[in-house]
């Protein structure tokens, strides 16, 4: 199913423009403070671009922590089994007038399970400046990946992307228009595959106009896009797909919390169709309990890398979603939730690890109906001195004859953790151990395989000195090499996992 997730980055370069990007060179986390995932809300506001969980890495470039003005290094330096080998310096100065980031990283793996090795290096760019009102920022990002697979296989990919964008904020009216663009290359072969190129490009544009204050707002939407492709299997044609979307969105008190509501239209060339997509949204507290609840359409225009005989289609899904959850005063918390969706058309590719050689196999359509149900919980207690958490999910779907079930429909993790402070509370430890436990499973494999379920164990060390940060972990404890969904070349049957792994991760952060 494409359209799941996506990854929003405030200030950078976009990343996977035009989709699927440069997956295996992917930022360090290390500059990222913080994390935010929400799942549903914007179907008829993002139409085309929407997905179904958003996870937002933040912060944007003017909204940095720490001291205000003054500059800033994170170096990022790890090390671990298997010949790992990654590092990161991230450079950084702003405050309400603007700012100004320049990042690179770079790392290599050797041979790990059915993955023989692997690298990728990556460098962006990006500044801002505030004047009055107005606000003017602009990015750009070069990323580079490689990996190949003990089969033979292999696949180079280069992308770079860049965007610029204007902000106005008045008193009531709110401005927001933005350019982005974004090429990438995928050569792949090896093996018993023959060489391919796949080449794409993407030209974006979003206006996006609000009026309003903190008790409702009214927006207004506009998006246009022209994305050209051509395939690695489609020797050499050129697809170009354009596609539009319109949208209106008012928020505002309802009941005893607030309401979000949209609805967007749009035409995609890619797939000639054109659609309505509504999202309501409605977000409410009370004592101790608060919660969402999402109704959305969801459509995602598959048009390109297409499977043998497959032609275009539209991924249309509709979904609805539950969250309720509370917290502690003394730092604990709960959460549920509940999403319920009906997919047709849904769009199904080869789980293979490397994206070029899935993109060559190409998506097909589901010929049935997919229902699924997805519930999740997780209770959380974090104290002076210790830490403690559980949380799980349980997945019902329907079979498909096009694929089997290549994803868990359980799973869960435990984890407890200490927290000491020592040095007069200059040196702080954090020691930590974990259990994973991951359901049954079915491979690729013809015919398909069950893969038994099983619990992995991981457990770490953090060390905290000032703004230094030493992190020793160590995963698959038990040193088992497990049986993965996708199909080894090299074997014939399903590719192996690698066994234990051990890295070291040194993180500092260095004010002028």
């Amino acid at each position: 199913m494409v359209g799941a997730w996506a990854l929003e980055e405030p200030g950078r370069a976009p990343t996977s423009l035009p989709p699927p990007g440069v997956v295996g060179a992917h930022d360090a986390l290390a500059w990222f403070d913080t994390l935010a995932v929400v799942a549903g809300e914007r179907g008829g506001w993002d139409g085309f671009d929407a997905t179904l969980a958003r996870m937002s890495a933040g912060p944007g470039l003017m909204s940095q922590p720490g001291a205000v003005g003054k500059p800033r290094a994170d170096l990022v330096l790890t090390n671990g089994a298997r010949g790992l080998s990654d590092h990161a310096l991230s450079l950084w100065r702003g405050d309400s007038l603007g700012g100004v980031r320049a990042e690179a990283a770079s790392g290599e793996r050797a041979t790990a399970g059915g993955l023989a090795g692997a690298g990728r290096d990556l460098y962006d760019v990006a500044g801002a400046v505030v004047r009055g009102r107005h606000a003017v920022e602009a990015a750009f990002a070069h990323r580079r990946a490689s990996a190949s697979l003990v089969g033979g296989e292999t696949q180079t990919v280069r992308g770079e992307g860049g965007h610029g964008r204007y902000r106005f904020q008045g008193a009531r009216w709110r401005l927001d228009a933005s350019l982005a663009r974004g090429y990438d290359r995928h050569e792949s072969g090896g093996g018993s595959l023959t060489p391919g190129l796949r080449l794409a490009d993407a030209n974006a544009a979003v206006l996006e106009l609000e009026r309003g204050s903190e008790r409702s707002r009214l927006g207004l939407r506009w998006s246009w896009s022209a994305t050209r492709v051509a395939p690695a299997q489609g020797g050499g044609a050129r697809q170009l797909g354009r596609a539009q979307w319109g949208a209106v969105r008012w928020e505002g008190p309802w009941a005893d919390g607030r309401l979000e509501a949209s609805v967007g239209l749009g035409h995609h060339g890619g797939v000639d169709r054109t659609v309505v997509a509504p999202a309501l949204a409605w977000r409410f507290t009370g004592t101790p309990w608060a919660g969402r609840v999402v109704v959305e359409r969801l459509v995602t225009p598959v048009w390109t890398d297409l499977a043998a005989g497959q032609s275009a289609f539209l991924q249309d899904s509709w979904v609805t979603g539950l969250e309720v959850g509370t917290r502690a005063a003394s730092g604990g918390r709960a959460r549920i939730s509940f999403l319920a969706g009906r997919t047709r058309d849904r769009a199904l590719i080869t789980r293979l690890p490397l994206e070029s050689l899935a993109l060559r196999s190409g998506f097909r359509a589901d010929p049935h109906v997919y229902d699924f149900g997805l519930l999740a919980g997780e209770a959380l207690w974090r104290s002076p001195h210790w830490a403690g958490g559980l949380e799980g999910f349980a997945l019902a779907r329907d079979a498909s004859p096009l694929q089997p079930w290549v994803d868990p429909g359980r799973g869960g993790r435990v984890f407890v953790e200490a927290r000491v402070a020592l040095l007069q509370g200059d040196l702080r430890v954090r020691p930590r151990v974990e259990a994973w436990a991951i359901g049954p499973r079915e491979s690729e494999a013809l015919p398909s395989h069950a893969l038994a379920g099983y619990v992995t164990f991981a457990t770490g060390l953090e060390l905290t000195l000032a703004d230094a940060v030493l992190l020793i972990e160590g995963r698959n404890l038990e040193d088992q090499a497990r049986p993965q969904t996708w199909v080894d070349s090299a074997t014939g049957t399903e590719a192996l996992g690698p066994g234990r792994e051990l890295r070291v991760t040194f993180t500092w952060r260095l004010w002028d």
